[in-house]
């Protein structure tokens, strides 16, 4: 069983299909794994041709649910982006999907097998509503990970290595892997308090400057010492350092100016 530290640490090797092939997918997919001994080349019209310099399928994944998810590796031209260029690298997967399947690509520089390279998942499914059928797919951006010594590639690691625990292997049991798992977080937070907008005082009232320390926020004190007076400074007890005091405060914020607000990410 392939583990997310063995998983990660392939990952972050200079791109080679070979070693791809051999210690990501192998040890995940195992026998449901095809790997061809000659990669098929695939044909490029011209916004392509400024994108990649070439296409090939060469391998798939056979899954359970009657579909497969097809492999290919794509040269990506030396003036793209991988990291920036999302869309036209996105554009090209999609006309790879074959009916009802997915896709696994590799993106990667042919001349600089150091730098970053692109591992993208997209699945299509089709719906029938009424008298229509409808397509979906996944969203490439989420089904991204940048990949290669530069990167770290924790969370692809992990989720790769989701996919070995797989009794079965399914498109949606890949894509679900891949993605991760959604989960809502609760917090709060401090927010200016809406009723006295932030100053603390009660709705028709204002802070007053305090008596105390007239408005300075700090008070200075004097003691004798063997050395002669010596002056001190510190906050001033009433307002604490503010200058003004509430004297009536706002029913809802208790004079505080702000209140506790529950966010959720």
């Amino acid at each position: 069983m392939a583990t997310d530290k063995s998983i990660q640490e392939a990952l972050t090797q200079p791109y080679s299909l070979p070693y791809f092939s051999q210690h990501v997918l192998g040890p995940i997919f195992g026998e449901h794994l095809t790997v061809h001994a000659s990669s098929l080349p695939m044909p490029l019209n011209p916004s392509e041709e400024r994108v990649a310099s070439s296409i090939k399928k060469y391998g798939e994944i056979r899954v359970s649910d009657f579909r497969q998810v097809d492999l290919y590796e794509i040269a990506l031209s030396e003036s793209v982006v991988v990291e920036r260029n999302k869309v036209s690298i996105g554009a090209v997967v999609k006309k790879l999907i074959a009916g009802n399947n997915a896709v696994l690509a590799n993106f990667y520089y042919p001349h600089d097998l150091g730098r970053s390279w692109r591992f993208s998942f997209i699945a299509r499914d089709q719906i029938i509503e009424g008298a229509e059928v409808k397509r979906i797919e996944t969203n490439s951006k989420r089904y991204t990970y940048i990949l290669g010594p530069n990167e770290r590639c924790r969370t692809a690691g992990e989720r790769f290595s989701k996919l070995s625990t797989q009794s079965e292997f399914t498109v949606k049991a890949f894509e679900e892997a891949v993605k991760g798992t959604e989960k809502e977080i609760e917090f709060r937070v401090l927010q200016r308090c809406e009723t006295c907008s932030g100053t603390g005082a009660k709705d028709g009232t204002e802070p007053i400057t305090c008596p105390h320390c007239q408005g300075r926020g700090e008070v200075r004190s004097l003691r004798q010492t063997m050395l002669g007076q010596m002056e001190s400074i510190s906050a001033c007890p009433r307002c604490k350092g503010e200058g003004k005091i509430i004297e009536t405060p706002c029913e809802t914020c208790k004079g505080d100016g702000r209140t506790e607000r529950k966010r959720t990410l």
